[in-house]
Protein backbone atom coordinates (compact mmCIF):
# COMPACT_ATOMS: atom_id res chain seq x y z
CA UNK A 1 0.00 0.00 0.00
CA UNK A 2 1.19 3.22 -0.96
CA UNK A 3 0.37 6.36 1.09
CA UNK A 4 -0.31 9.71 -0.43
CA UNK A 5 -0.82 12.75 1.74
CA UNK A 6 -2.40 15.96 0.73
CA UNK A 7 -0.77 18.91 1.85
CA UNK A 8 -4.19 20.53 1.33
CA UNK A 9 -3.83 21.52 5.54
CA UNK A 10 -0.51 22.01 5.85
CA UNK A 11 0.96 25.12 7.36
CA UNK A 12 2.64 26.65 4.74
CA UNK A 13 5.35 28.39 6.79
CA UNK A 14 6.37 25.10 7.24
CA UNK A 15 6.46 23.68 4.21
CA UNK A 16 9.56 22.93 3.38
CA UNK A 17 10.13 21.73 7.05
CA UNK A 18 6.79 19.06 6.26
CA UNK A 19 7.92 17.87 3.10
CA UNK A 20 11.48 16.76 4.84
CA UNK A 21 9.32 15.07 7.66
CA UNK A 22 7.38 13.32 5.25
CA UNK A 23 9.85 11.69 3.42
CA UNK A 24 12.02 11.15 6.52
CA UNK A 25 8.96 9.00 7.26
CA UNK A 26 8.78 7.12 4.29
CA UNK A 27 6.83 9.08 2.11
CA UNK A 28 6.99 8.01 -1.43
CA UNK A 29 3.95 10.04 -3.08
CA UNK A 30 2.89 14.12 -2.79
CA UNK A 31 -1.02 14.43 -3.68
CA UNK A 32 -1.65 17.98 -4.06
CA UNK A 33 -4.84 19.20 -4.56
CA UNK A 34 -5.05 22.41 -6.77
CA UNK A 35 -8.05 24.93 -6.60
CA UNK A 36 -8.87 28.46 -8.68
CA UNK A 37 -11.39 29.44 -5.93
CA UNK A 38 -14.25 28.93 -8.82
CA UNK A 39 -14.44 24.70 -9.40
CA UNK A 40 -14.89 24.31 -5.69
CA UNK A 41 -18.14 24.87 -3.71
CA UNK A 42 -16.44 26.84 -0.84
CA UNK A 43 -14.51 29.08 -3.07
CA UNK A 44 -10.99 27.81 -1.77
CA UNK A 45 -7.98 29.00 -4.08
CA UNK A 46 -4.84 27.13 -2.82
CA UNK A 47 -1.44 27.17 -4.60
CA UNK A 48 -0.60 26.95 -8.11
CA UNK A 49 3.11 26.04 -10.16
CA UNK A 50 5.25 27.99 -8.68
CA UNK A 51 4.48 26.29 -5.17
CA UNK A 52 4.75 23.27 -6.80
CA UNK A 53 8.17 23.51 -8.50
CA UNK A 54 9.40 24.57 -5.29
CA UNK A 55 7.95 21.59 -3.58
CA UNK A 56 9.32 19.31 -6.52
CA UNK A 57 12.93 20.32 -6.02
CA UNK A 58 12.70 20.07 -2.60
CA UNK A 59 11.33 16.69 -2.42
CA UNK A 60 13.83 15.36 -5.37
CA UNK A 61 13.06 13.06 -8.31
CA UNK A 62 12.28 9.99 -6.12
CA UNK A 63 9.19 11.03 -4.72
CA UNK A 64 6.34 10.71 -7.14
CA UNK A 65 4.11 14.01 -6.83
CA UNK A 66 0.74 14.69 -8.41
CA UNK A 67 -2.18 17.36 -8.77
CA UNK A 68 -5.27 17.17 -8.39
CA UNK A 69 -6.49 19.99 -10.48
CA UNK A 70 -10.23 21.16 -9.34
CA UNK A 71 -10.21 24.09 -11.70
CA UNK A 72 -12.46 25.26 -14.33
CA UNK A 73 -9.90 25.16 -16.97
CA UNK A 74 -8.20 22.00 -16.81
CA UNK A 75 -7.09 22.19 -20.35
CA UNK A 76 -5.79 25.80 -20.87
CA UNK A 77 -3.52 25.39 -18.22
CA UNK A 78 -2.27 21.59 -17.46
CA UNK A 79 1.19 22.74 -18.78
CA UNK A 80 1.76 24.67 -16.24
CA UNK A 81 1.52 21.92 -13.62
CA UNK A 82 3.68 19.34 -16.03
CA UNK A 83 6.63 22.07 -16.58
CA UNK A 84 6.53 22.29 -12.40
CA UNK A 85 7.64 18.83 -12.33
CA UNK A 86 4.32 16.86 -11.42
CA UNK A 87 4.20 13.39 -12.41
CA UNK A 88 0.16 12.86 -12.74
CA UNK A 89 -2.33 15.10 -13.57
CA UNK A 90 -5.79 14.15 -12.37
CA UNK A 91 -8.45 16.61 -13.84
CA UNK A 92 -12.30 16.66 -13.38
CA UNK A 93 -13.97 15.02 -16.40
CA UNK A 94 -16.54 17.62 -16.10
CA UNK A 95 -14.27 20.82 -16.23
CA UNK A 96 -12.64 19.33 -20.09
CA UNK A 97 -14.19 18.96 -23.56
CA UNK A 98 -12.01 16.42 -24.73
CA UNK A 99 -10.70 13.91 -22.04
CA UNK A 100 -9.13 11.98 -24.11
CA UNK A 101 -7.37 14.47 -26.30
CA UNK A 102 -6.12 15.95 -22.72
CA UNK A 103 -4.90 12.53 -21.49
CA UNK A 104 -3.03 12.02 -25.16
CA UNK A 105 -1.40 15.66 -24.48
CA UNK A 106 -0.49 14.45 -20.62
CA UNK A 107 1.27 11.38 -21.93
CA UNK A 108 3.15 13.23 -24.95
CA UNK A 109 4.69 15.33 -22.37
CA UNK A 110 5.75 12.17 -20.29
CA UNK A 111 3.02 12.96 -17.48
CA UNK A 112 0.94 10.29 -16.45
CA UNK A 113 -3.11 11.30 -16.53
CA UNK A 114 -5.90 10.51 -14.41
CA UNK A 115 -9.84 11.41 -14.89
CA UNK A 116 -11.97 12.16 -12.12
CA UNK A 117 -16.04 13.25 -11.95
CA UNK A 118 -18.26 14.78 -9.89
CA UNK A 119 -20.42 12.27 -7.27
CA UNK A 120 -24.04 13.34 -9.09
CA UNK A 121 -22.01 12.66 -13.02
CA UNK A 122 -22.72 9.31 -14.44
CA UNK A 123 -19.73 7.12 -15.09
CA UNK A 124 -21.03 5.21 -17.57
CA UNK A 125 -19.33 5.54 -21.15
CA UNK A 126 -16.25 7.38 -18.98
CA UNK A 127 -12.78 5.80 -19.76
CA UNK A 128 -12.13 5.66 -15.78
CA UNK A 129 -13.71 6.80 -12.22
CA UNK A 130 -10.93 7.17 -9.74
CA UNK A 131 -12.49 8.70 -6.69
CA UNK A 132 -15.79 9.52 -5.01
CA UNK A 133 -15.32 12.57 -3.80
CA UNK A 134 -16.48 16.24 -4.86
CA UNK A 135 -14.76 19.26 -5.47
CA UNK A 136 -14.58 20.42 -1.78
CA UNK A 137 -12.53 20.95 1.01
CA UNK A 138 -10.85 17.90 2.14
CA UNK A 139 -12.45 15.19 4.02
CA UNK A 140 -15.60 17.43 4.37
CA UNK A 141 -17.71 15.62 1.34
CA UNK A 142 -16.61 12.47 0.62
CA UNK A 143 -19.61 10.81 -1.20
CA UNK A 144 -20.27 6.46 -1.66
CA UNK A 145 -24.01 6.89 -2.82
CA UNK A 146 -22.54 6.45 -6.13
CA UNK A 147 -20.49 3.07 -5.65
CA UNK A 148 -23.29 1.00 -7.05
CA UNK A 149 -23.39 2.04 -10.51
CA UNK A 150 -19.75 0.63 -10.40
CA UNK A 151 -21.38 -2.77 -10.35
CA UNK A 152 -23.62 -2.00 -13.45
Amino acid sequence: MIITPSILTADFCELGKTMDEAIAAGIEWIHLDVMDGNWVVNRTITFGPALIKSIRDRVGPNVFVDCHLMVTNAEENWEQYVDAGVDLVIFHVEAVEDIQGLIDKLHARGCQAGAVLNPATDPRGLPTLLVFIGPCFGHECGSWERRPILHA
